[in-house]
């Protein structure tokens, strides 16, 4: 066990600046796929992915079978949403199962489903007056104990909020009509003053505004800036963990990704990350690699790109490729789908009409390790092949000691006469669990 310990120390220091292998597979059709939410739909201990089609005018959610098949099922019925281009799967009503918000642009609803308990659902309205409707979003904005429903609508420019009375009766409420095409927005206490305020972005002249909430739901307009070529999404998170709060954004026309630095005073300096990606729809952050900083996902339709940007704790960023054939990729979502304490990716490509996941396969579940008699290979030193003493394999990845992937395979006999000489390590996955083990090449 004390070798097993201590050869997971080696691995993980070894794979600290490591390009991270992930694995594509199929979650389901999803006819122009916009944007996805991955949640336990069902409650049954494993997550669900939930997917507005925006051009198969429905709602659908690929229930997980807990090893991550996914049967896709129908939430929508005919005529209820028309584009729907945004979800987001929340407890709206407070009854402990989970229900589903939409934002329906061609006929310009705010809507959600409710949820019996057993995954049939109530389409229930909103509002028909969002024209446009492109994001929802809920939360507790007047904090008075129910969920309020918040939405960003393109063509009357607006972020508007719903007021729940407790009983799912919504009243609107206009926060803005500023922002020329509205197409995203976020919530966070951006000042730090215990109310929650609204950021929003525009799709076409770029302005990024947050909007101050003076504690009653009284709002008053802040610019940030202005990105050329159109802010497709905002997030709003503390990036360089300085305790306030940055915002992320992608020129969907400008190929950039930036993110805006909040000084603690609400002045914010733009930073620009990259210029490598064709039409950027989509930039999030969350940790991808484990080392307790940041990272960035990111998601572009006009070259089919899914890339993450790693963070060198001081934010310099590092683009990685995942995928180059997302056709019209519009959205991405970081989750730790398969619950093996590494972060995946989800995401949905609006043309190709599908929605995947790209597994995270760096690093191995300490848990099953730990439990698993240690595995032979031999013979090590090795010259020409490895042979490694079981029976069935999955995947054996081979990393160097810089911790960089060299070697993939499905064979537990491989040829290694390509590798320099030096010591190397291997996650081994098998039907069984994941293993870890060293060789020598000489």
């Amino acid at each position: 066990m004390k070798n097993n310990l201590l050869l997971i120390c080696l691995f993980w220091a070894g794979l600290a600046n490591a390009q991270i292998p992930f694995t594509k597979q199929a979650v389901s059709h999803a006819t122009g796929a916009a944007s996805s939410q991955a949640i336990d739909l069902d409650g049954d201990g494993d997550l669900d992915i939930v997917t507005a089609e925006a051009s198969g005018r429905r709602i659908s959610w690929a229930q997980n079978d807990g090893s991550e098949n996914f049967t896709k099922i129908i939430i929508s019925n005919t005529g209820e949403v028309d584009r729907p281009e945004s979800v987001f799967v929340v407890d709206l009503d407070g009854d402990n199962d989970l229900d589903v918000l939409v934002a329906s642009f061609m006929n310009d609803r705010v809507l959600w489903y409710e949820n019996d308990g057993s995954e049939n659902f109530t389409m229930n309205l909103i509002s028909t007056n969002a024209d446009g409707a492109e994001d929802v979003r809920a939360i507790d904005l007047d904090q008075d104990g129910d969920l309020d429903v918040l939405s960003a609508s393109r063509l009357d420019n607006k972020l508007a909020w719903y007021e729940n009375d407790g009983n799912q009766n919504f009243s609107p409420h206009t926060i803005t009509t500023n922002i020329n095409w509205a197409v995203d927005l976020d919530i966070e206490d951006i000042d730090n003053d215990g109310d929650l305020d609204v950021v929003g972005s525009s799709e076409t002249n770029g302005t990024i505004n947050w909007y101050e909430n003076n504690g009653s739901q009284q709002f008053t307009e802040h610019a940030v800036a202005t990105l050329g070529g159109g802010a497709f999404t905002i997030n709003a998170v503390d990036l360089d963990n300085d305790l306030d709060i940055d915002f992320l954004a992608p020129s969907v026309y400008g190929d950039s990704l930036v993110w805006y630095e909040n000084d603690g005073l609400q002045n914010f300096t733009v930073h620009t990350i990259s210029y490598a990606m064709d039409g950027p729809t989509c930039l999030i952050a969350a940790d991808m690699d484990g080392d307790s900083d940041l990272d960035l996902v990111a998601s572009s339709l006009g070259d089919d790109r899914i890339a993450w940007f790693e963070n060198d704790g001081n934010q310099n960023f590092n683009m990685h490729t995942v995928y180059t054939q997302a056709d019209g990729a519009w959205n991405v979502i970081a989750v730790d789908l398969n619950q093996d304490n590494r972060m995946d990716i989800v995401s949905s490509s609006r043309s190709g009409h599908f929605v995947d996941w790209f597994e995270n396969t760096l690093g191995v579940d300490v848990k099953k390790l730990a439990s698993s008699e240690p595995v032979t290979v031999y013979p090590n030193p090795a010259n020409k092949q490895l042979t490694i003493a079981l029976e069935e394999v999955e995947e054996v990845l081979v990393f160097n000691t810089l911790g960089v992937l060299v070697l993939q395979t499905t064979a537990t006999t491989f040829s290694v006469q390509t590798l320099n000489k030096g010591n190397y390590f291997m996650q081994i996955k098998t039907p069984k669990g994941t293993y870890l083990s060293q060789f020598t090449k000489k």
